[in-house]
């Protein structure tokens, strides 16, 4: 948990700085390059995984079963759910990096961060 903090600390510094900001597009451009119309279903599926039309179910489920089986500390789901959009929404705001096409923040994604918060809790 140390190092993947420790590796996040240090892209959201390279990404407030601006300093690899060229290389963005060009990995844009070779990624969309290379893209396939026929695995764009399964993208979106996987994509959906982050969001909170699945998280927030996910999260109050397992809250939910967990409190029926009495186990008492199933707040910490919904709260760990809580903290990780907090998270999301302040690194956002502290790097202040702009997504490819200018429409609000790109760094970091809070679709990613939605799904490593709730596999690594």
């Amino acid at each position: 948990m140390v190092v993947l903090t420790l590796i996040f600390v240090g892209l959201a510094d390279e990404a407030h700085e601006r300093e690899i900001f060229d290389i963005d597009h060009a990995v844009q451009d070779s990624v969309q390059a290379w893209r396939q119309p026929a695995a764009r279903g399964a993208h979106a599926h996987a994509v959906d995984m982050g969001s909170g039309k699945v998280l927030v179910p996910l999260n109050l489920g397992v809250a939910t079963m967990l409190w029926l089986r009495r186990y008492r500390d199933a707040l910490l789901v919904p709260i760990t759910g809580v903290t990780g959009v907090t998270i999301e929404g302040l690194a956002k705001w502290i790097v202040d990096r702009p997504r490819p096409k200018n429409v609000g923040y790109g760094f970091p994604s809070g679709h990613v961060l939605g799904v490593v918060v709730v596999l690594v809790c």
